[in-house]
């Protein structure tokens, strides 16, 4: 069964690129498989070095979101606005936040928390 990184993996993965270890060190500190790391770098960053475990998570979790036929915000503008704010430095939090207010999304699960808990943490 297919279960998706966490944040805390995803940081506990770039400290150890900085550490130099290899994918079959990682896999074993990490409890899962050398494949699953080296696509999760590769897919978000493309190399060891451009790994940013903070993008990798806004960018797993948007496309989460995007792929959830619920979204009422499949949108090129809603992809731009996100980029253009991570450029910024904003936070997923802030971007969130914004992405509710700027293009009137609705909040995700109703009665779960807010859109910003719910969008950048699924």
């Amino acid at each position: 069964m297919y279960k998706q990184l966490t944040y805390a993996e995803r940081y506990a993965l770039d400290v150890c690129l900085r550490d130099g270890l290899s994918y079959r060190k990682i896999a074993v500190k990490l409890g899962r498989s050398p494949n699953t790391w080296s696509l999760e770098v590769l897919e978000n960053g493309g190399s060891r070095e451009a790994y940013n475990p903070r993008l990798a998570q806004l960018s797993s979790s948007l496309r989460k979101w995007q792929a959830n036929s619920r979204n009422p915000a499949k949108d090129p503008e809603v992809w731009a606005f996100v980029l253009g704010k991570l450029n910024q430095r904003f936070s997923p939090e802030q971007i969130a936040k914004d992405i509710v207010t700027q293009f009137r999304v609705h909040q995700f699960g109703a009665g779960k928390g807010n859109a910003s808990s719910q969008a950048l943490k699924a």
